[in-house]
């Protein structure tokens, strides 16, 4: 089985811990940037990775041949999170986690290769606080692929069909919105039941 959480398809993704750094101040100084970023500054970070990688370390361990593709930097710059540090302390082997080529998320994917990628994963996971769209759970629907979403904003409409994942609600003091943290138990209940799904999807109908 193969499962995939996903920072963003096709642009460069920072995260700065700094409150004096937006993502407006960014763009401002560098608007010829703004199409190459998201808005993920500041601590605006939205995808869980942590309770994400919790859950698939418990799948694991009932499923001993899983994989964890992640699109996305090992070792991001500055303050960026280090996923293969989190992954070890979660208990993932290094075996069991497989990266995007570094080349590739600088320069960026060629589009083609992105419906091959996804219809290669059995599920798609996107524990997501929030989305203002949420482009890459239709892309992997698209491609035939079921997802894993968040119970909260766009992600509610967009996988009808996959598994939405219920849990805490909190203030984002940035967006002033209230944001959900996925539950772990419900990851990894979701990834149990994708994993027994696997063999049923209709990927017709995705």
């Amino acid at each position: 089985m193969t499962c995939t959480g996903v920072e963003n398809m096709r642009k460069l993704v920072y995260a700065f811990y700094d409150p004096n750094v937006s993502f407006k101040t960014v763009t401002e100084g560098r608007p010829d940037l703004a199409g190459a970023l998201t808005d993920c500054l500041s601590g605006d970070v939205n995808k869980d990775f942590s309770a994400m990688f919790e859950a698939f370390s418990r799948f694991r361990r009932k499923h001993d041949d899983a994989i964890l593709y992640l699109h996305s930097m090992k070792r991001p710059g500055g303050n960026g999170l280090d996923l293969a540090a989190l992954a070890r302390v979660m208990g993932i082997p290094d075996d069991a986690v497989r990266f995007t080529p570094e080349f590739e998320l600088h320069m960026g994917v060629e589009p083609w290769k992105m419906p091959y990628v996804f219809s290669q994963f059995d599920v798609l996971a996107c524990p997501s606080y929030g989305e203002g769209f949420g482009l890459p759970t239709v892309e992997s629907q698209a491609a035939g692929t079921p997802v894993i979403t968040t119970l909260c904003s766009a992600s509610e409409e967009l996988n009808p069909l996959g598994w939405q994942v219920d849990g805490e609600p909190f203030w984002n003091g940035v967006h002033k919105a209230w944001w959900i943290r996925p539950s772990i138990r419900g990851l990894y209940e979701a990834f149990m039941q994708a994993h027994e799904a696997r063999e049923d999807v209709d990927r017709e109908k995705l």
